[in-house]
C-alpha cells in the first residue's frame, strides 16, 4: 500500500516536471519573444533570450531533480520489485539522457553563446530544440507506461 502512495507521488512528480516544460517551451517562449510587441518597448532578441534563459535556468533546477529521483525510483523498481517494464526503463533512460543532454551540454552553450546570429547558434539551438522535444515525449511515456501499471495492480 505504501509504494502505491510512493507510485502516485512520483507520477505527480513527472505530471509536474511535463507540464512546466511545455509551460517554459511552447507557451511562455512565444510571449517572452514578442514581449517588446506586446507592450509597446523596444525589447531587442537577446534581452528576450536573456529572460528566457531565466526561464530555463529554473527549469534545469527541477529537470536535474527529477532526473535524480527517476535513476534511484528505477532502479528500486527494476531491483527490488522487478515491476519495471521494457518502455518504463527505455523512456526512463532516455529520459535521464535527454535532461543531462540539455542541462549540460546544451543550455550552457546557448546561455553563453555572444554571436546569436552566427549559423553554429543556430544549429545549437535547433539540436536543443529537439533534444528537449524528446525529454517532452520520454517523460510522457514514462508518466503514461507508469499510470496503466498502477492502475492495472
Amino acid at each position: 500500500m505504501a509504494f502505491r502512495g510512493i507510485d502516485s507521488a512520483y507520477l505527480l512528480l513527472l505530471g509536474v516536471c511535463v507540464g512546466a516544460m511545455v509551460a517554459c517551451g511552447m507557451m511562455s517562449a512565444p510571449i517572452i519573444f514578442q514581449a517588446g510587441e506586446i507592450l509597446s518597448i523596444p525589447i531587442s532578441v537577446e534581452q528576450s533570450g536573456i529572460l528566457m534563459g531565466l526561464i530555463f535556468q529554473k527549469l534545469s533546477i527541477l529537470l536535474y531533480i527529477v532526473g535524480m529521483i527517476i535513476f534511484v525510483f528505477e532502479l528500486f523498481a527494476a531491483r527490488l520489485f522487478r515491476t519495471s517494464g521494457v518502455l518504463v526503463m527505455l523512456s526512463a533512460g532516455v529520459s535521464i539522457m535527454m535532461i543531462l543532454l540539455f542541462n549540460l551540454y546544451y543550455m550552457p552553450y546557448i546561455l553563453n553563446a555572444t554571436d546569436t546570429q552566427a549559423p553554429e547558434f543556430e544549429s545549437m539551438h535547433t539540436q536543443s530544440v529537439i533534444v528537449f522535444k524528446i525529454l517532452v515525449v520520454s517523460l510522457t511515456t514514462l508518466f503514461v507506461a507508469k499510470s496503466f501499471k498502477l492502475f492495472k495492480s
